[in-house]
């Protein structure tokens, strides 16, 4: 039980963390939120982690809205905690936060890198394949 404990408080710190960083924005927080990214990731999400499903949400809004589609790096990192998310932590992405996550995406898809588009196509069947039942509709507005 402590190591839930444990990998729970530490995703909520880092979220907090990376949604700090996003707010504030200066130019070297490019290395930082990459390592915040990096952290997130090497948590084990086959258990239980999230216990905050909102703070998760404003975390893949908030990374949707400001990691840049044509940085490969943080694209292929954010990929992976996106499918980390919604994949092992069966978090419901719906609404706004749902169409821009598909519209994120699709524009991450821009890339030559065929790793990072993978990693792009690999989040994005996830969170299509979670909403299945659905009806999805993603608008221009």
């Amino acid at each position: 039980m402590a190591a839930f404990s444990d990998n729970s408080e530490i995703f909520s710190n880092l979220s907090s963390k990376i949604i700090n960083l996003f707010l504030r924005r200066t130019e070297g927080n490019q290395d930082i939120i990459s390592k915040t990214l990096d952290d997130l990731n090497s948590l084990n999400y086959r258990y239980p982690i999230i216990t905050n499903p909102t703070e998760a949400i404003l975390l893949v809004n908030q990374c949707c809205s400001f990691i840049p589609t044509d940085d490969g790096i943080l694209v292929q990192k954010y990929s992976q905690l996106l499918w980390n998310l919604v994949r092992h932590q069966n978090l419901l992405i719906e609404g706004k936060t749902l169409t821009l996550a598909i519209q994120w995406c699709l524009s991450g898809l821009q890339t030559r890198d065929k790793n990072v588009i993978l990693d792009v196509l690999q989040a994005l069947d996830t969170i299509l394949r979670s909403n299945i039942n659905k009806q999805i509709i993603v608008s221009n507005a």
